[in-house]
């Protein structure tokens, strides 16, 4: 595989795990909107919660061995 093809395999996948992401903020700040909480408050703790998107996606390329 040249390197143009681990690139663009690479960006694929990041852009997969922002997807990811995005969902599963967007699922856990709707979990807590439904339990009362504002929606700026919603979001912020459904951020802290994970982690933090950054510190998420390098764990991500961490295990999958894409970390440059």
């Amino acid at each position: 595989m040249t390197w143009w093809h681990r690139l663009r395999r690479r960006k694929q996948m990041d852009e997969q795990l922002d997807k990811e992401l995005r969902f599963h903020l967007d699922r856990h700040a709707a979990d807590l909107i439904a339990r009362g909480r504002p929606p700026e408050q919603a979001t912020r703790e459904a951020r802290l919660a994970l982690g933090g998107p950054e510190q998420v996606r390098e764990q991500c390329r961490d295990a999958r061995g894409t970390r440059w």
